[in-house]
């Protein structure tokens, strides 16, 4: 028995069709996985810049440390502030004084670096795609170099050194944000 071709026609022209179809659709979910891989990646590269920016930013900052004369400035400001009793951050330039008191979650000066103006931008620092890089250090005081120094007599000149938390950040336009801190003890001078 043979079968007329009246009624075979939309047969093949169905299944092509539906072939078309189901290859638009595996398409179109491969075009979907591989814009999210290329957004992903440059999150990625975002991040990177922002950590690396950061990071170079909070060693320039531990350089400067490594002066005395911007020890001396940071340690009579600090005088200043014991003085005054006014333990606000220096003048908008991105050092503090050592907190009234630095356990008492209650003291203003516990969560310094919440206040926008307490951030400075690094001169001639990183950038990360046109954004400079901020710095914040907090003098916390002096503190033993060494297990139990300050209890021995006559104590050793090296003793005590000051310490500083420093805390950087980079901002990649609102597209990555990186914050580091560090806690630096500058050496004896």
């Amino acid at each position: 028995m043979q079968r007329s071709s009246k009624n075979q026609r939309g047969a093949t022209l169905l299944t092509v069709l539906l072939l078309l179809l189901i290859m638009t659709l595996i398409a179109l979910a491969t075009m979907r996985g591989t814009l999210m891989q290329e957004r992903m990646s440059g999150n990625l590269n975002d991040r990177s810049q922002s950590f690396q920016a950061a990071e170079e930013a909070l060693r320039d900052v531990e350089r400067l440390l490594l002066l005395p004369a911007n020890r001396d400035a940071i340690w009579n400001w600090n005088e200043a502030a014991l003085a005054s009793g006014d333990f606000s951050c220096m003048g908008g330039n991105g050092f503090c004084p050592l907190p009234d008191d630095p356990i008492d979650p209650n003291d203003s000066a516990a969560e310094r670096w919440t206040v926008e103006a307490n951030w400075v931008n690094l001169a001639n620092g990183p950038t990360v795609n046109g954004v400079q890089t901020q710095f914040m250090v907090e003098f916390m005081g002096d503190w033993p170099s060494w297990r139990d120094c300050d209890k021995v007599l006559p104590q050793d000149a090296a003793c005590m050194t000051p310490r500083y938390r420093i805390s950087v950040r980079s901002d990649n336009d609102n597209r990555s944000q990186t914050v580091l801190q560090s806690n630096f003890a500058a050496p004896a001078s």
